[in-house]
């Protein structure tokens, strides 16, 4: 029995009732799960105009709130915006969703990672060898790292979009593409629904304020395992045609077991997507590139403007160490002849809080603690961004040769350590990340008469810490600096 064209014929059946002309063979694919290769239109997937055309963006008249995908080339590769994206509580909700997407006449969908998700959209104008892919999920599964987050991209002249999302999931209706006014307005849109909150922006434009940088073909050019568009299936001609061979109640259990099986292979790429090296990377790093502190130098300078008005001793208290962070030093006193009183009776420049303490019960041996607070610069420059880092062997080099230099001092010791991925990614390494940077350790002790002198100026150096005794020995102020290195592991 030829089983396609009985279910053809009882296609045509159903449509003779319901008043419509008859389908010819080749125009029904939107009627049947779609191939892995084609999903049909008027375009084809060079970008060629169909006729009439004057734009490279497809688009069609929405209709019972539900539009078609706008989809257009992004590094050689279609993509889909304005796809109508909505929540589904369990499989027979999902069924629910696809049953009624399907007598609404909407003609495809994608299922998101998360098992919950699914996004709708009416008809595809165009032809393209290999399905569009959806951008929101693209972009979700490549360089999201959770929370708010807006994209911006300009895609051509005068075609830009934009991408809403909130833990990695689309955030309608910024999923959408169109003239840069019209994507700037939505942009301003998405900003104030983020008030309060912590926003990322990124994107190619330079539009926004505190924009990432990040390339369409960063985003864009590597597309994600199944984030492929998908026909809607007709669940009606499905029942019709197996019915004629199966009872009807297998049939239920016959579109579970299918749906189930899609919504295994999404929950599989997500785990799969969660184990990625570079996913699991991309989520830690710009956090870390903001971490790393002030430049070396301006750190630097704020300490030896702290520390220049402490003195030695203070109304009968001796100093005897000092120790900075990046935003307060300490300064532990030991009692010489002075009292908590006199001590206090002139308060140090820069105090911001103090702790007394003895030995024991004698008070005669009394010690002192001040924190004095480190003015930081009023407007600090920005985080380094990774592809300004230097590279490994550039930044080692030169930061080697200036501490070589200093070794030929006496009474000085200088030390680099080897680097390590930053920040560290437990089971990851980096040569298993496209982006890696960096990170290793450096210190310099000497003599505190050289501290003035120092000059740092190469970029991804940063101080951690700032140490300052008196030598038991030689009776010399000895200071030890603490820092880290950071560059680029590969060439990006």
């Amino acid at each position: 029995m030829d089983f396609k064209a009985l279910i053809s014929s009882w296609q045509q059946r159903l449509r003779r009732r319901k008043g419509q002309p008859d389908v010819v063979d080749g125009s029904a694919a939107a009627l049947a799960l779609p191939s892995e290769d084609t999903v049909s239109g008027a375009m084809p997937f060079d970008g060629a105009h169909a006729e009439g055309s004057n734009s490279s963006v497809l688009d069609a008249a929405p209709a019972d709130g539900v539009g078609p995908a706008q989809v257009c080339m992004i590094e050689r590769r279609p993509y889909a915006f304005g796809i109508d994206w909505r929540f589904y509580g369990d499989g027979k909700e999902l069924r629910q969703t696809l049953w009624a997407a399907h007598r609404s006449g909407l003609s495809h969908y994608i299922l998101g990672d998360t098992q919950d998700l699914i996004g709708l959209m009416r008809g595809l104008s165009g032809t393209f060898k290999g399905r569009p892919q959806a951008a929101a999920l693209q972009l979700a599964q490549s360089v999201s790292r959770g929370g708010m987050e807006l994209f911006v991209f300009k895609i051509g002249p005068d075609l830009y979009s934009i991408t809403g999302l909130q833990d990695s999931r689309p955030v309608l209706p910024f999923d959408h593409i169109g003239s840069r006014s019209e994507i700037l307005t939505l942009a301003g849109q998405f900003q104030l629904q983020c008030v309060g909150q912590e926003l990322r922006q990124a994107g190619n434009t330079g539009e926004l304020e505190d924009e990432e940088n990040l390339k369409l073909a960063d985003a864009f050019s590597q597309p994600v395992e199944r984030i492929g568009l998908k026909a809607v299936p007709n669940f009606r001609l499905i029942l019709i045609g197996v019915g004629a061979l199966l009872i009807l109640g297998l049939i239920g259990g016959t579109t579970s077991w299918w749906l189930g099986k899609e919504r295994a292979q999404a929950e599989q790429t997500r785990k799969q997507r969660e184990r990625d090296p570079n996913v699991m990377y991309e989520k830690e790093v710009e956090a870390g590139m903001r971490a790393m502190g002030l430049p070396a130098q301006l750190q630097l300078n704020s300490w030896r403007e702290t520390i220049k008005d402490i003195p030695e001793s203070h109304a009968g208290w001796d100093l005897n160490k000092i120790s900075c962070g990046a935003d307060r030093c300490e300064a532990q006193w030991v009692r010489k002849f002075g009292n908590y009183q006199d001590f206090y009776l002139k308060p140090l420049p820069g105090l911001v809080a103090a702790a007394d303490s003895q030995t024991a019960d004698n008070p005669a041996q009394a010690g002192i603690q001040t924190v004095h607070k480190v003015n930081l610069p009023a407007n600090p420059p920005a985080a380094l961004a990774r592809a300004d880092l230097p590279p490994l062997r550039e930044s080692m080099q030169l930061l080697a040769s200036q501490l070589q230099d200093l070794a030929l001092l006496p009474n000085g010791d200088v030390k680099v350590g080897q680097p390590a991925l930053y920040p560290a990614v437990q089971g990851v390494n980096p040569q298993q990340v496209h982006k890696p940077v960096v990170q290793g350790k450096w210190s310099l002790s000497h003599e505190l008469w050289t501290l003035g002198d120092l000059d740092f100026k190469g970029k991804g150096l940063s101080f951690q810490t700032l140490t300052i005794v008196r030598d038991e020995k030689t009776q010399e102020w000895m200071y030890l600096l603490t820092g880290s290195y950071h560059a680029k592991a590969k060439d990006f």
